[in-house]
């Protein structure tokens, strides 16, 4: 995807006040100027130079576009946050997949689970979905594994 001028600007700006400043900089982009693309490049060129990088956002819509650029660009993804709670283990699978692709250099991956999601359906590795009781309500308690 080619970015637009003011895009790679923005891109631009952001790397060198990191490099010349300590202060942590802020890129305003209007509704529609692209931001997605301008965070998801500098994920990968930051990414790519080594530094490790987590997008925070208070939508979860602009976290799944960013998430969905990032797929394309930085498939070396090694840390994934699951932020919210799921009943569909398919999602489960789906959202802690994203860090499991194989890429050249890259040995493992963090899991941070704050939506209860492993306790749910059990590690990655053995994934079980909860058996409905009578009432059509599920039962919370598979096994987790704990990491040393």
């Amino acid at each position: 995807m080619k970015l637009r001028y003011y895009q790679n600007d923005a891109i631009n700006a952001v790397v060198e006040h990191i490099e010349t400043k300590t202060t942590n900089p802020c890129v305003v982009v209007p509704t529609g100027g692209g931001k997605t693309p301008i965070i998801a490049n500098l994920c990968k060129l930051f990414v790519e130079s080594g530094y490790r990088v987590l997008v925070c956002a208070h939508r979860k819509e602009l976290l799944e576009q960013t998430a969905e650029k990032l797929r394309v660009w930085a498939p070396n993804v090694d840390c994934v946050a699951l932020l919210r709670p799921t009943a569909s283990p398919g999602l489960y699978y789906q959202m802690v997949g994203r860090g499991l692709r194989l890429c050249p250099g890259k040995e493992n991956c963090l899991i941070l689970d704050f939506g209860g999601n492993m306790r749910r359906f059990g590690p990655i590795d053995a994934l079980k979905a909860p058996k409905p009781t009578r009432r059509g309500q599920v039962d919370k308690e598979p096994k987790a594994t704990t990491c040393p």
